[in-house]
């Protein structure tokens, strides 16, 4: 089944213009092509997942559109290639670093439902459930905390992908 561009914009929430200008610059696209002449391309459920991330990481990230599109990308890719197309995925930690100028993803893992994940809270590292069954648990290891771990861990940021799956599930429930 697909979806069109009105059932993007009405289930998800996102202004038409907004959308059109993003599928014309190819931030974002539909994978089922159009059927005949007068009749739109539409989207399968997967590419109505990308749209979600690449809104959250424009709109709440403040990631620029083409950053944001070869994050989406990478997701469609993975997901492609796993056959799973969005349903496995319970969170996405990564890290962009500024090369000449320019954003740049430095760090893109995705987390299974289950699985915990390293996060910074209030200044303190620990571990983060995003399953939400465990609260974030800090912890102090020596060498481990803030700077002094050599900045590999400076700007990591976590998307909760369980709630736009929840989002994206909720407008389209078919």
């Amino acid at each position: 089944m697909g979806y069109s561009t009105l059932d993007i914009e009405n289930g998800l929430k996102i202004d038409r213009e907004r959308l059109r200008v993003w599928t014309s610059k190819g931030f974002v696209a539909p994978s089922i092509p159009s059927p005949g002449r007068g009749r739109k391309a539409e989207f399968t459920l997967l590419d109505v997942y990308c749209v979600a991330l690449f809104s959250k990481l424009v709109g709440t990230f403040g990631m620029s559109r083409k950053v944001a599109a070869e994050f989406v990308d990478g997701f469609k890719a993975r997901e492609q290639a796993t056959g799973k197309h969005g349903e496995n995925v319970s969170h996405i930690l990564f890290r962009l670093e500024t090369v000449d100028g320019e954003s740049k993803i430095r760090t893109m893992t995705f987390g299974e439902p289950g699985e915990w994940a390293m996060t910074l809270s209030d200044g303190r590292w620990g571990m983060y459930d995003p399953e939400g069954r465990v609260p974030f648990r800090p912890f102090d290891i020596p060498g481990f905390m803030g700077d002094s771990f050599d900045d590999d861990y400076d700007g990591l940021q976590i998307i909760n992908f369980k709630k736009i799956r929840q989002v994206v599930r909720a407008a389209f429930p078919g």
